[in-house]
């Protein structure tokens, strides 16, 4: 057995080599996997780095520790909500939030969860510009925006531009 975050047991090669054959795995096993995947990344013990520039660590005053950003535009971010008065505290990776996709049910993770100091609550996602007409990401901002509504919680959108300028997008035109 291997140490680390996965063991290499029987069943999970017979898992890869299926994967490798292009064997569709059942729509239960996707949910569940995307349910531990999503549980992981909220308890800090998976993060992905997708290599959109920078990644690293950057010290919050606001949280009182490190908190790793996987791209630039999360960096900017950061420094954002670092400098804004009104907010009182965020959170990286908070919570999983359920969306539908392709046949079945999977959990979106958003980038954080920002409170101010007078009660309200946001979520925000950052991504490139590249990704904003992906089926998959339209699909999380959907579930995202329906779990708002029922939280009473904003949702707020950024993408990062060629110009390394964060620009909010109106999430209402791709959810609609």
């Amino acid at each position: 057995m291997s140490k680390g975050i996965f063991k290499r047991t029987k069943k999970h090669c017979e898992n890869i080599s299926k994967a490798m054959l292009g064997i569709k795995k059942s729509k239960k096993h996707c949910e569940n996997m995307s349910i531990s995947a999503a549980k992981r990344i909220v308890r800090d013990k998976l993060t992905y780095n997708l290599n959109f520039g920078k990644s690293g660590w950057f010290f919050s005053k606001k949280n009182n520790k490190m908190i790793h950003f996987q791209s630039d535009g999360e960096k900017q971010c950061i420094k954002e909500l670092e400098n804004n008065n009104d907010i009182l505290n965020y959170e990286k990776h908070p919570l999983q939030i359920p969306y539908f996709w392709c046949g079945s049910i999977h959990n979106y993770v958003p980038d954080f969860l920002v409170k101010y100091k007078k009660g309200k609550q946001i979520i925000i996602e950052v991504k490139q510009e590249d990704e904003l007409l992906n089926f998959k990401t339209q699909a999380k901002i959907k579930g995202a925006i329906k779990y708002c509504k029922q939280n009473n919680i904003e949702y707020r959108f950024y993408f990062k531009t060629k110009f390394f300028k964060l620009k909010l997008m109106q999430v209402f035109v791709l959810a609609t």
